[in-house]
């Protein structure tokens, strides 16, 4: 054989060789995408941030689908992809090796409800996904305990079996399934007009403020001020009234009551704004010296309500700071943070008629440790 045909069959052979060399190290790729490594057991849940925009206007994430014939795999494939849509930054999910729990969402003739959110709560956080065409849904990875389940979608009202939401107790290891059931709510019609009497407050967010709901049930008032909820969710039995919120910049925030007791019924509501009243005064250290940059937080409770809502400032270089457009008739408390420091606070009340009060100074110490 002659030495150029010899270098011709062995160029072949090496392209040969290449080539199936290639299919080898493709081949594990196409099979699926990476998944991440399982998180720390003692990891919390991460609890999601409620919309600043109406329903209508936040479409439903993407997630895996949930084939039914497949359960038990499907919960390590959504438990995942909640995972990956945390915040950055967050810390991750519970660990690969727990509890799941299954579903579906129905509508009042049990058919699917494709798209539903369903969000899943716990002490430690908050989890979300959206049901597939088949109205399942799946929750993996988590730890034996209390759990709090609502679904959401924009042509019913909540599904809840409470305010609070449906509860499911998970035992360590267990799975659980729940059927949740999407019924027509009530209409709640309203306008948010400004107190002074300027007229009605465009771009303002009225949103029912009761833990799970207050997620979702969100919306914007139009130039005209009036808005619209088409299912809003019944009361529960036994509950106390769902309490409605509207907050605009420049006002302070607003309150209303609502109890919407039997299918049918239409609500209206007139929301008044105004322009609140002011805290101010400084933050120093335990020494008296003056500290910049400690975050300062105004919180206040809304009757019925369990949850704090807050108004947020922070010192300037001369460790002062002023927070406006505060609730006034309700009790406040004014917290001072600041890293390495141990947090301070003072209960104040600020009546009808005040529109400014400076308060003494809070004074951080150094944490010991």
């Amino acid at each position: 054989m002659s030495k150029a045909r010899f270098s011709v069959i062995a160029a072949a052979l090496a392209v040969l060789l290449g080539a199936s060399g290639l299919v080898v190290l493709s081949s594990p790729a196409e099979e699926g995408s990476p998944r991440p490594a399982a998180p720390s057991p003692s990891a919390p849940l991460v609890r999601g941030a409620r919309p600043a925009v109406p329903r209508a206007a936040n479409p439903i994430p993407p997630v895996r689908p949930a084939a039914r014939q497949e359960e038990e795999a499907v919960a390590a494939e959504v438990g995942a992809a909640a995972r990956e849509r945390t915040e950055p930054g967050a810390p991750p999910a519970p660990a690969a090796r727990g509890g799941a729990i299954l579903g579906r969402v129905l509508d009042p003739q049990r058919r699917a409800v494709a798209a539903a959110r369903v969000c899943l709560s716990h002490p430690r956080g908050e989890l979300e996904v959206a049901t597939d065409a088949a109205g399942a849904f799946a929750f993996a990875f988590l730890p034996g305990g209390h759990y709090r389940l609502g679904a959401f979608h924009p042509d019913f009202a909540p599904a809840v079996a409470r305010a609070e939401g449906f509860r499911v107790d998970l035992a360590d290891g267990a799975t659980e399934r729940v059927e949740l059931v999407l019924e027509p709510g009530v209409e709640v019609e309203g306008v948010v007009l400004a107190a002074d009497g300027s007229g009605p407050v465009g771009g303002a967010r009225v949103t029912l403020v009761r833990e799970l709901h207050g997620r979702f049930l969100t919306v914007l008032t139009a130039p005209d001020g009036t808005f619209r909820f088409a299912h809003f969710p019944l009361l529960p039995a036994g509950e106390r009234p769902f309490p409605i919120e509207a907050t605009a910049d420049g006002f302070a925030p607003g309150y209303a009551a609502l109890e919407p007791r039997s299918a049918g019924e239409r609500h209206r509501l007139e929301i008044r704004l105004d322009r609140g009243a002011a805290v101010h005064g400084v933050v120093t250290d335990s020494d008296g010296r003056p500290l910049e940059g400690v975050s300062v937080r105004c919180r206040f409770r809304y009757r019925y309500v369990k949850e704090m809502s807050e108004i947020t400032g922070r010192t300037d270089n001369l460790g002062a700071y002023r927070i406006d457009h505060l609730p006034r008739g309700l009790a406040l408390q004014v917290w001072a943070f600041r890293e390495g420091h141990r947090p301070t606070y003072l209960n104040v009340v600020l009546s009808e008629a005040q529109r400014d009060k400076m308060l003494r100074p809070l004074r951080l110490a150094r944490a010991e440790g």
